[in-house]
């Protein structure tokens, strides 16, 4: 697999639109780091999911607000499963601002959780786990 990342090298920062099924779609070499920090914290390997991280990925290069907050999202899993709950509270702070639905998602929300467990004393954790945990819609 050594020649995988070369070809993500030749791809513009800026998108480049491919069409598929009459849907434009953005590739961007960030958007080929982002899935690769997602792949190496599946398997594990959280040393070169950070390294990738610091790397490659230029968060203001994703196409959306959501990528953004899917690269926040996915730092901040990594840098949980390394024991780093108080950087990992400064990404999920990140998918806010990014993108203020995607932090109540159910896994994002999980890992809200996560993070309460493991440091409960973060200054502003609990505002962010009552915004963004509780839900602000309730059944009629």
């Amino acid at each position: 697999m050594t020649s995988g990342p070369r070809p993500t090298r030749q791809l513009p920062a800026s998108p480049v639109t491919p069409y598929t099924a009459g849907r434009p779609r953005e590739l961007t070499a960030g958007q080929c780091a982002l899935y690769r920090i997602g792949i190496h914290r599946h398997l594990g390997d959280l040393d070169t999911a950070h390294a990738r991280r610091l790397r490659r990925l230029r968060p203001e290069y994703l196409p959306t607000a959501e990528r953004r907050a899917r690269a926040a999202t996915d730092t901040a899993r990594a840098l949980l499963d390394a024991g780093e709950a108080a950087g990992a509270f400064a990404q999920l702070r990140l998918v806010e601002l990014a993108a203020p639905l995607e932090a109540r998602r159910p896994s994002v929300r999980a890992l809200t959780l996560r993070v309460v467990e493991r440091r409960p004393g973060l200054p502003g954790l609990s505002d962010y786990a009552h915004r963004t945990v509780v839900s602000p819609i309730r059944p009629a």
